[in-house]
């Protein structure tokens, strides 16, 4: 009778430390996990953008092509020391998105730097018109999410495909 307990708490045990988000969601790094559950979340309560209310809308998935180009442009800022919506060498966001093959009927893009957390940064978009409409955009239906640690420099790349 105790040998079939412990062999039911072990089992018990194996099964929640390996369910975890990194088993859930293996190409996403935490760091970026974690900003992408605290944008569906607020995306699934609806949010007030400096007075505009947006409705509760679907969250977004990942997609790795965005995710691809938000992290290409993050890392660029971040090795070569600026911070524009615009790559040094003169690339736009729509540029970037087209060299990952990401075919879109609507895109948008965040950027910012200095912020150590996935909730300072989610904290200072929020409080930004700009930033937070694109978080909220019911157009929007995925995500891909940059981050270069040098800095702190945060890229989110928004799209939904055609």
């Amino acid at each position: 009778m105790l040998r079939n307990i412990c062999f039911i708490i072990l089992m018990g045990l194996l099964l929640f430390t390996s369910c975890s988000k990194d088993d859930a969601e293996p190409n996403i790094p935490v760091i970026k996990l974690e900003l992408l559950d605290l944008v569906n979340e607020i995306r699934s309560q609806g949010y007030n953008c400096n007075g505009t209310y947006f409705s509760p809308v679907e969250q977004l998935t990942w997609n790795d092509k965005l995710y691809k180009a938000a992290q290409l442009h993050a890392e660029d800022m971040s090795e070569n020391n600026y911070f524009s919506h615009n790559s040094a060498d003169g690339r736009t966001p729509q540029n970037r998105i087209a060299e990952q093959d990401y075919n879109w009927r609507a895109f948008g893009e965040n950027i910012a730097y200095g912020f150590n957390s996935a909730q300072g940064v989610l904290n200072a978009w929020l409080s930004s018109d700009g930033h937070c409409r694109n978080i909220m955009k019911r157009e929007f239906s995925e995500i891909g999410i940059g981050y270069a640690e040098k800095g702190h420099y945060w890229v989110q790349v928004f799209g939904h495909p055609r």
